[in-house]
């Protein structure tokens, strides 16, 4: 692949790939409230003991906004506050990795379910 390809053209232009970012994550960030519910109703019962449901919410909230964010700037900003808030909130239960990539991929799928049906 080229320079020239349409997709790195759109990429150099900026504008239009800016402007889908703002509009995916306006989007997201107006579907949190779903996202997170309905990644909850899913996961608090995924693991071997079951996990209350507002810390479920809590959690993947801040994964759905830290989610709209990366879109919005093209990365994750690992220094950030939504970084710093979500290890703050899964340290409260000391939540385990694996649980923890199970609730990621869970709203990473409930997000782009929302995405899709917009």
């Amino acid at each position: 692949m080229n320079a020239s390809d349409t997709g790195f053209a759109s990429e150099q232009a900026g504008a239009p790939q800016s402007d889908l970012r703002h509009r995916t994550a306006a989007q997201l960030l107006k579907s949190l409230e779903r996202i997170a519910a309905d990644t909850t109703d899913i996961f608090r019962f995924s693991g071997s003991e079951p996990l209350d449901a507002d810390y479920c919410r809590r959690v993947s909230q801040l994964l759905a906004e830290l989610v709209a964010f990366a879109v919005r700037d093209g990365r994750v900003d690992s220094r950030g506050a939504f970084v710093g808030d979500l290890h703050r909130t899964l340290m409260e239960r000391r939540v385990s990795v694996d649980r923890l990539f199970t609730l990621v991929y869970l709203t990473e799928r409930t997000a782009l379910d929302e995405l899709a049906f917009d």
